[in-house]
């Protein structure tokens, strides 16, 4: 079938919604009230067949030189490969005139996985799971530190801590840090002598906590900082009654399932994969 493609509007909106209603393989890293937003970013690409909307392919310039896959969906009757075959050349020029060098995906979509990989995607990561049913503590961390709730002035300080701390994949914009306060039952920083030296963040999923993310800034590791907040965040946990405590890392990240398996966390499987794509001069 011929495909027409081109950047989305904010007239798209209802037509992509109806397909994130109804086809089946759709994958989804934003808020679906987001969307209307999302859609004037470039690229947010529209696939259309005989006049229909039959797919959508949204990247995210996560930093200026990485582009995270954010959205993606198509038709039921159109295959993957015809799908990405269409959407990624023109997504690909799209991002490489705005900078960017590498595309990353993280997710567990079984119908977008390999395709991707066919198309020269490879394996950087492999994010795990894990999960506590208990309150139990080995330790409760350096109490020197003043684990305070997150104010929005610290936002330029966490942006520093995660860039000193993380591969660009994983650092979060103070944007993401100000919906994370607006959103998250459990936002603290730890601060040393007056330093903000790590954070800590956690949501509630039903009657599970989530403990979404531990950082701490590498020139203060092995302070006994990391183990301070993860027992704050448990303490938090049971105060609201969860069940469990689940909990997501890097297969690479060595010393923080070492922390995690010393609080008790076991390891109940794979939870999804990080794929990465270097752009190059010239794309097929």
């Amino acid at each position: 079938m011929e495909i027409t493609i081109r950047q989305a509007t904010a007239a798209n909106e209802k037509e992509v919604l109806r397909l994130i209603r109804d086809a089946r393989r759709v994958c989804l890293h934003f808020k679906v009230e987001e969307l209307k937003d999302r859609l004037e970013t470039e690229p947010f690409l529209v696939a259309y067949a005989r006049g229909r909307l039959v797919g959508f392919m949204f990247w995210d310039l996560h930093y200026s030189y990485l582009a995270r896959l954010r959205g993606a969906g198509l038709a039921d009757r159109w295959p993957v490969s015809e799908y990405l075959r269409a959407l990624l050349p023109p997504s690909l020029e799209s991002l490489r005139a705005q900078g960017a060098a590498t595309l990353a995906y993280v997710g567990s979509d079984d119908w977008l996985i390999e395709p991707l990989q066919e198309h020269g995607f490879v394996v950087d990561n492999i994010i795990l799971a894990y999960q506590k049913a208990d309150w139990a503590v080995p330790s409760r961390g350096n109490q020197e530190v003043l684990v305070r709730p997150t104010q929005p002035d610290d936002f330029p300080a966490l942006v520093a801590l995660d860039q000193a701390a993380f591969e660009p994949l994983w650092q979060n914009t103070a944007r993401v840090f100000q919906d994370v306060l607006a959103n998250y039952p459990y936002f603290v920083v730890a601060e040393l002598e007056g330093t903000v030296v790590g954070y800590q963040f956690s949501s509630l999923l039903g009657d599970r906590g989530y403990l979404a993310r531990v950082a701490v800034h590498p020139d203060y590791q092995g302070r006994g900082i990391g183990t301070r907040l993860l027992a704050e965040a448990i303490a938090f946990f049971k105060q609201e009654g969860v069940r469990a405590i689940i909990l997501n890392t890097q297969q690479d990240n060595q010393a923080s399932q070492r922390l995690y398996r010393w609080f008790g966390f076991k390891l109940v499987g794979e939870e999804a994969v990080v794929l990465k794509f270097n752009i190059p001069s010239e794309f097929p």
